[in-house]
């Protein structure tokens, strides 16, 4: 049965456990690179799977700074910014990786190719890349986590951090500020701080 209620937003020392246990995980690379677009631009896992190698490549093989994304939910296209230095470094690691795996399997390596293949050389179907992410979730027993935490998290720390809510959704894909909102988490600790703070 599936877990109700939203995807659990994830703590710093929370991400860092999901981290180490992904470097133990057969695909490292991959995974890694996959968890990171998640945290860092706040993708679906939709999204995630349906990335082309020359979606995130210039001609020349260098990574771009700024993606134009047209498969998203709802066909909404929106930029995406892979501007995070980790992030840059961790992705062009899988992309080697996959070169040398696709060179190694005889498998013709270009630009048309999935970003993240299976385990079977193909594009994730949807619902084996929801299970993939969650699967580093159970492996360090996060509960209520789920393929969303990622985007999640980004969208409740950037609000946190004070940017203006209308960059924030933009950043999200969303139509709505009212539907980026929904994913803010307002959590006790929060609150308490907030009730620290005296007017007088």
């Amino acid at each position: 049965m599936a877990r109700k209620g939203p995807a659990r937003v994830i703590t710093l020392e929370e991400f860092k456990r999901v981290e180490k246990i992904i470097e133990l995980t057969r695909y490292k690379k991959r995974n890694l690179a996959i968890i990171y677009l998640s945290f860092t631009c706040g993708l679906r896992a939709c999204e995630i799977r349906r990335i082309k190698v020359g979606d995130v490549l210039e001609v020349d093989g260098n990574l771009k700074y700024v993606v134009n994304l047209t498969k998203t939910k709802g066909n909404k296209p929106r930029e995406m910014f892979i501007t995070n230095e980790k992030t840059r470094r961790i992705l062009m690691s899988h992309i080697n990786e996959m070169k040398l795996h696709c060179e190694k399997k005889r498998i013709p390596y270009d630009r048309s190719l999935p970003l993240f293949l299976s385990q079977k050389g193909y594009e994730f179907l949807p619902n084996h890349m929801v299970r993939l992410i969650c699967s580093f979730y159970k492996m360090v027993g996060l509960d209520q986590a789920k393929s969303h935490s990622g985007r999640r998290t980004i969208i409740t720390k950037l609000i946190d951090e004070g940017y203006n809510l209308k960059l924030v959704s933009s950043f999200a894909g969303h139509n709505y500020i009212s539907t980026t909102l929904r994913y803010y988490d307002a959590n006790t600790n929060k609150l308490m701080k907030m009730a620290e703070k005296s007017i007088f």
